[in-house]
């Protein structure tokens, strides 16, 4: 039997409270936001101070994002250099940049938990350890 390369897209593990939704959607729409205005990893920030479920399920996503992106920029630099055709990842990495924080950030603020498309599986994947504080009551 074989395994599916890519997770499978699900929601959350556990559905959000209404008072987990609400006291985390400026955590959540800061690393969406700011990652986007500035290009930073700013999804670190929920994924550091981890005091909330529904900030820091955003905060690896758009964590994944920026990862992404950064990959893309990053073939695109050699690429170009050489040959040229590093403007081809360049500029998919700047759609890529632009679609997935604007998803992300709209989700966000409407207090969605959707994961985004292609790399929302691999984020919940990848930082599956990365957990909420204990104590924090969120």
């Amino acid at each position: 039997m074989e395994t599916s390369p890519i997770p499978p897209m699900a929601p959350a593990e556990d559905p959000f409270t209404p008072e987990e939704t609400e006291a985390g959607k400026v955590m959540a729409a800061v690393a969406y936001g700011l990652t986007l205005a500035f290009a930073l990893p700013l999804g670190l920030l929920p994924m550091v101070t981890r005091d909330n479920r529904y900030s820091l399920y955003h905060g690896k996503q758009a964590f994944m994002a920026w990862i992404v992106v950064a990959v893309l920029f990053a073939a695109a630099a050699p690429l170009m250099m050489v040959c040229g055709i590093g403007v081809i990842p360049l500029g998919v990495g700047m759609v890529c940049h632009l679609l997935f924080n604007i998803m992300g950030l709209v989700n966000a603020i409407q207090g969605k938990a959707q994961p985004l498309p292609l790399i929302g599986p691999w984020a919940q994947q990848w930082f599956k350890g990365v957990r909420v504080k204990p104590g924090t009551g969120s």
